[in-house]
């Protein structure tokens, strides 16, 4: 039995600065969790159910994201980022921001909406 030290973490502080932009965010954690569980990573907090399979991030995405964990390119890399977030709105962002603004209503509202549009898994 290995005695060394566990190491967790919450893998969302990694991205914080993307918040918003959910795609950008789940590549970036796909990415980081990819190479920290190679080195020893044991457990990190992430909600694995929006996480993308890192074979399925779109390759400038992944390369950005890689330089960003990395460090490589580190005076333009966020910049870089940055722009492809603006770039890039994707259907999950757009459903995203939907479902944020669904909560924000009232809950005759809501009722009203899920029973109209059929969303009544969504009915809580």
């Amino acid at each position: 039995m290995d005695q060394g030290a566990l190491v967790s973490g919450g893998i969302s502080n990694l991205s914080f600065s993307f918040r918003g932009s959910n795609s950008i965010r789940q590549a970036i954690h796909s990415v980081f969790l990819y190479y920290a569980c190679q080195v020893g990573l044991d457990m990190g907090i992430v909600h694995a159910g929006n996480l993308p399979l890192l074979k399925d991030v779109e390759s400038n995405l992944r390369q950005l994201c890689d330089d960003l964990v990395w460090n490589r390119d580190s005076e333009t890399v966020t910049e870089k980022l940055l722009l492809y977030a603006k770039k890039v709105k994707t259907s999950n962002d757009k459903k995203e921001d939907a479902d944020i603004l669904w909560q924000e209503k009232s809950l005759e509202d809501r009722l009203k909406d899920a029973i109209v549009n059929g969303l009544l898994p969504n009915v809580y």
